[in-house]
C-alpha cells in the first residue's frame, strides 16, 4: 500500500475522487478526508460515506489530553478562624494543592497529520493547505491503483506522497 495525498479547494472534486478511487477498487476504509473542521466542509459532512478527520478538533483532543492538565499536587493543613491578639484562632482542615500546565505552544498541523498518517516529508505543505481551507483526499491504495492520476482527473491542485 502506498499513502497518496490529494489536495483539493472544492469539496465537488473530492467526491468526484473518491467515486474514481472507489471504482478502481480502492476500499472505503483505506480513504479518507482531512479539514480544517466539519463547518467548513458542509457536503463532505453530510455525506455518511466520507470518513472525515478534522484537524483542529484532533489538535484540541491532543492538547488537552497531553499538555494542559490540572492535577494535585499535594495535601497541606489550612487553618480558618479569626484573629485573636496576634494569633488566629480557628480549625485546621487539610486542603489540596493543585497545579497546572499550560501550554502556549500547541501542536502544529504538521505535527499531527504526521501522526495521522500523512508522509512526514509532505506533512508541513498538507498543513498549510489545511490551515488555508483546502481539503485533504488520503488513499492507501495498492501500487496498481495509479490513485496519483486518479486525484489528477478529479481536479486535485496538488499531489504528495
Amino acid at each position: 500500500m502506498a499513502v497518496t495525498v490529494g489536495i483539493f479547494n472544492k469539496e465537488e472534486e473530492v467526491l468526484e475522487a473518491i467515486r474514481l478511487l472507489r471504482e478502481a477498487g480502492v476500499d472505503k476504509d483505506e480513504i479518507r478526508v482531512v479539514v480544517g473542521n466539519r463547518e467548513g466542509a458542509p457536503i463532505l459532512a453530510s455525506n455518511g460515506d466520507v470518513h472525515i478527520e478534522e484537524l483542529y478538533e484532533i489538535q484540541e483532543t491532543r492538547e488537552l489530553d497531553g499538555e494542559d492538565r490540572i492535577f494535585p499536587i499535594g495535601v497541606a493543613p489550612s487553618v480558618t478562624g479569626y484573629p485573636v491578639g496576634n494569633t488566629l484562632m480557628g480549625i485546621g482542615t487539610a486542603s489540596v494543592i493543585v497545579a497546572g500546565y499550560d501550554s502556549e505552544d500547541g501542536l502544529s498541523s504538521e505535527e499531527v497529520l504526521k501522526d495521522i498518517g500523512i508522509p512526514g516529508e509532505a506533512a508541513k505543505k498538507c498543513g498549510e493547505a489545511v490551515e488555508s481551507g483546502s481539503y485533504l483526499l488520503v488513499a492507501d491504495a495498492d501500487s496498481e491503483i495509479n490513485a496519483s492520476s486518479l486525484l489528477k482527473h478529479a481536479g486535485a491542485s496538488d499531489i504528495v506522497h
